[in-house]
């Protein structure tokens, strides 16, 4: 069953938002597909020319990759770039990168590597959030509630639809050329009402206020905007402990068992047990210095240089890099199960031609 395009794009937006992605990164709709309606989409690590075949031949309308296809400012297009052939080919692309990475990839990392007592790292400013309170005559407190948590007010963690109510009196005298849903013009009026607060994700702000001005009975109502200091839940990166201690020898085997052994590289330590596991999907080489002072013993991450192994060898942290592309080729499984919940009647096709684009000879 086929999905229209611009839905489909807003159901992406939402369950990926930009403000989650790190600053400057290049997420969401990179090339519009030409096609109306959506029935198949490609599941992808990489925007290559492979992949665009493969989409091709699969009869896909849109590709949704975890890395982007711009990503530095374009200032020309040859004939044969890849870009000017997903265009040709009406081929539409979505990208969801490190807002993937911080709500998504990092965690399922975390639950195959069953850490305990797990904590983010790299969480940067993340997303503004405003705790929005409101001023509702009683018996009209669940239709309004309803509404604005159907734009997305109300997420805390895993748990949706919170809020919390007190009940008190508010007071109002509608003056000339009112229409009041309560009292009489020029007459004072006392009526009670129910204070409903609750959280909301700046990029909901307009639907939630939307909301309430569908749902809420008075011609005039009121609302609060407090902007809150909360960090968010999640980071580029997790810390937490292993099931048990592990030596260099046992940590290869369980990253071997799950597809990190194909180019492992290890950080010169020493050979002890070690249980305290950080771990960044990507390049994540810049939060070795975060992790180590929340007490990291093992730094999982891909493309770590010469200085972060020096430093790793200096405060006896092993290091562990099998690549960027096996921390980030699961993606494609994530996003299955993910957009499977979401999107029912499209079918989710993961990619099966990527390779990693480099190997170590034996």
């Amino acid at each position: 069953m086929a999905i229209s395009a611009k839905e489909l794009i807003k159901i992406l937006n939402n369950l990926f938002p930009r403000e989650r992605s790190e600053p400057g990164d290049k997420v969401g709709l990179q090339i519009e597909p030409e096609a109306e309606q959506v029935e198949r989409i490609l599941l992808a690590l990489d925007p290559g020319r492979e992949v665009l075949k493969e989409a091709i031949k699969q009869q896909a309308e849109l590709v949704l990759t975890h890395h982007p296809l711009f990503y530095k400012p374009v200032f020309a297009i040859g004939r044969e770039d890849v870009s000017r052939a997903f265009i040709r080919a009406g081929m539409g692309l979505f990208v969801t990168h490190t807002n993937f990475d911080r709500d998504f990839l990092a965690p399922a990392w975390g639950r195959i590597f069953q850490l305990k007592n797990v904590r983010p790292i790299g969480q940067g400013d993340g997303e503004r959030l405003f705790k929005i309170v409101i001023f509702i005559p009683e018996g009209h407190e669940e239709k309004v509630s309803r509404a604005i948590f159907s734009r997305g007010a109300g997420h805390i963690g895993k748990y949706d639809q919170t809020s919390f109510q007190t009940e008190g009196s508010g007071t109002f005298r509608p003056q000339k050329g009112t229409q009041p849903f309560i009292g009489r013009e020029g007459q004072r009026e006392e009526v009670r009402e129910i204070r409903l607060e609750t959280i909301v994700p700046a990029r909901f702000l307009g639907g939630v206020v939307q909301a309430i001005e569908e749902t809420h009975p008075y011609e005039e109502f009121a609302y609060d905007l407090y902007p809150l200091a909360n960090k968010p839940a999640s980071g580029l990166g997790i810390i937490g402990d292993l099931p048990n201690p592990l030596k260099q020898r046992e940590l290869a085997d369980l990253m071997i068992e799950e597809g990190l052994g194909a180019n492992l590289r290890w950080g010169r330590t020493e050979d002890r047990s070690r249980q305290k596991l950080a771990l960044v999907p990507g390049k994540g080489g810049k939060l070795l210095p975060e992790a180590t002072a929340q007490g990291a013993e093992i730094f999982v991450s891909g493309d770590i240089d010469y200085h972060q192994f020096q430093m790793g060898q200096e405060k006896d942290v092993l290091i562990a890099d099998p690549g960027h592309f096996h921390l980030e080729i699961k993606c494609k499984g994530i996003l299955k199960d993910i957009l499977g919940k979401k999107l029912p009647g499209v079918e989710l096709i993961p990619s099966q031609r990527e390779l990693c684009p480099y190997y170590h000879e034996e």
